[in-house]
């Protein structure tokens, strides 16, 4: 049942507005922008395996502050989870083109186990910076703190991630990323934009805690 609640979080906890990546970015949308973007995201570990799938939408919300609804379903062995999460980003550090931007992430979240209903769970808070390194290398930063009312507990979480522009269509993507009393994950992946309006990606992620789970996420992004 921990390796099933594992596999459960690791399939609802890596979508963001930088997906595919789980490192979030420090940039925000501007007047009148909005954005779709949906999720699909696999896990295996042990011998079990779950997906996850979510979808949402964010938009400007006024000066220096987006936000958005989310909506998210996870299923392993037979156990299937609801989520819904209000959240998003308010810049704390404007970023001006590939400068150096800080961010504060937040989100509320709650979730619907089978036979119950859809409960508050919980309050997420992160800093996050991104700037430019020159050569079309990126580097984004993440601090994040999150309390589950369900599980009563607290937990700290970092991530650090790279992409790199080989054009203006595609970016090769790196990152690692880890949480209070467990071990760095890793991935690698892409990003694909073959129009201002859209945008593709794939991250396949590794943990190192035993056993290991491999992930494979993979996204799409409509701005309008």
């Amino acid at each position: 049942m921990r390796l099933l609640a594992a596999l459960i979080l690791l399939a609802t906890s890596a979508a963001h507005a930088g997906a595919p990546m789980a490192t979030e970015d420090a940039d925000l949308l501007g007047q009148g922008e909005c954005e779709w973007e949906s999720t699909y995201e696999r896990a295996k570990a042990g011998g079990v395996s779950g997906t996850g799938l979510e979808t949402g939408v964010g938009c400007y919300a006024f000066k220096g502050t987006q936000m958005g609804l989310r909506l998210g379903q996870a299923s392993s062995e037979g156990f299937k989870l609801r989520s819904l999460s209000f959240g998003g980003k308010t810049a704390l550090m404007p970023r001006d083109g590939d400068g150096f931007g800080l961010t504060l992430a937040w989100s509320l979240g709650a979730l619907k186990l089978p036979g119950d209903s859809l409960k508050y769970d919980s309050t997420a808070l992160a800093l996050v910076a991104s700037t430019g390194l020159g050569g079309g290398v990126t580097l984004h930063g993440n601090l994040g703190w999150e309390r589950s009312r369900l599980a009563d507990e607290s937990t700290r979480s970092w991530a650090i991630g790279l992409e790199y522009a080989i054009n203006e269509q595609i970016d090769l993507l790196a990152e690692t990323y880890g949480a209070q009393h467990s071990k760095p994950a890793a991935g690698l992946g892409l990003r694909w934009t073959p129009s201002e309006a859209w945008s593709f990606g794939l991250m396949a992620s590794q943990t190192r805690d035993e056993p290991k789970a491999k992930l494979l996420l993979l996204s799409a992004k409509l701005a309008f």
